[in-house]
């Protein structure tokens, strides 16, 4: 049975952009789309943008045709969305292209974001909203807070494991950063702060936001909220990694702790704590689960330090995850733990 990821055979292009564009029936839309973006055609922004705003194109491909522009990453593909953004109208379609601003787009996309969501209902309303968050940490904006959870799991008296945690050689470094490049969010990525975490036989890349692993990422940390980096997994199958949680962070001026927040892709917030300097030169960080559907219970304990060097120094992990419903967190952000 020939797979739907790959033709049996190799497309020319003009035969790939005729199943793109609905013109040839011979291979799936879908999965044309997805072998255009990766084909390296001049006009790949171009043709999904056209999709895109084509209120007659089937919503799915027009959903699709957003995703693809998002995983291209490109100051071209986000301006693109960014004029789609202004011209659709269905709800599925909008969810897409506010999930791809809030990711690749610039500051000017958190105008269209918020217009978007002023309309919005439902679905596309939370997304809309986390996209708003996403862009202001993204950059370091005023306003459109990440709120911090309140309630918090304690680690069980038994079934909990330790977690090893170190860092990465060069080519397991290699390895995360070429395969995130694929899953872009917006941020550069370090080369050279990276841990790597093993835990029940799961790998785990903890990647900084570069803009912190060098000297002075403590006074950025402390300085405006961002979007820190991104904790990603590890699929033993593909050995390929993706993003697992996105890791925000928010200065509290009053205290002089940072609030932490780990959440998935998604916006559903999982880990949370608060880092605090010690002396001039690191901050503790203290970082538990959260009360959440399917999170399983965690402490993590390190420091940051001066130079943008980041430690794991104790993780410990329960066995069994949060399966109870809960109630979606207060608006409302709370300064400290």
């Amino acid at each position: 049975m020939p797979s739907i990821i790959q033709p049996p055979i190799p497309l020319e292009h003009d035969v790939l952009l005729a199943i793109v564009l609905g013109k040839d029936k011979r291979f799936p839309r879908q999965a044309a789309l997805s072998l255009y973006r990766r084909s390296g055609a001049e006009d790949r922004v171009e043709i999904f943008h056209r999709l895109l705003v084509d209120e007659e194109e089937n919503p799915r491909i027009r959903y699709l045709a957003a995703t693809n522009l998002w995983l291209l990453g490109s100051e071209k593909a986000g301006n693109a969305l960014k004029d789609a953004g202004q011209q659709a109208r269905d709800a599925k379609t909008l969810t897409a292209i506010v999930k791809g601003l809030g990711r690749i787009g610039d500051q000017e996309a958190l105008e269209v974001v918020s217009r978007i969501k002023r309309d919005a209902g439902g679905l596309l309303a939370r997304q809309a909203g986390f996209a708003e968050i996403l862009l202001a940490h993204r950059f370091g904006l005023e306003g459109h807070d990440l709120p911090m959870p309140e309630k918090f799991q304690a680690l069980p008296r038994r079934g909990t494991v330790k977690v090893r945690a170190g860092e990465p050689d060069e080519q397991e470094k290699k390895l995360c950063l070429e395969t995130l490049a694929a899953d872009p969010y917006g941020i550069p990525l370090s080369s050279s702060s990276q841990v790597c975490i093993d835990c029940a036989g799961q790998r785990w890349m903890l990647v900084l936001n570069s803009t912190f692993d060098k000297r002075g990422g403590m006074e950025r940390l402390a300085g405006k909220k961002a979007l820190f980096g991104i904790l990603a997994t590890k699929n033993p199958e593909t050995e390929r990694y993706s993003g697992a949680f996105l890791i925000f962070t928010s200065p509290v001026k009053r205290n002089g702790r940072v609030n932490i927040i780990l959440t998935r892709p998604g916006g559903e917030p999982c880990f949370a704590g608060t880092a605090r300097a010690e002396g001039r030169d690191e901050a503790k960080f203290t970082i538990r689960s959260v009360e959440w559907p399917g999170v399983f219970p965690m402490k993590a304990e390190g420091h940051f330090r001066r130079d943008g060097r980041f430690e794991l120094r104790s993780v410990t992990a329960g066995t069994r995850t949060t399966s109870k419903r809960q109630p979606a967190p207060s608006r409302k952000p709370a300064e400290v733990m």
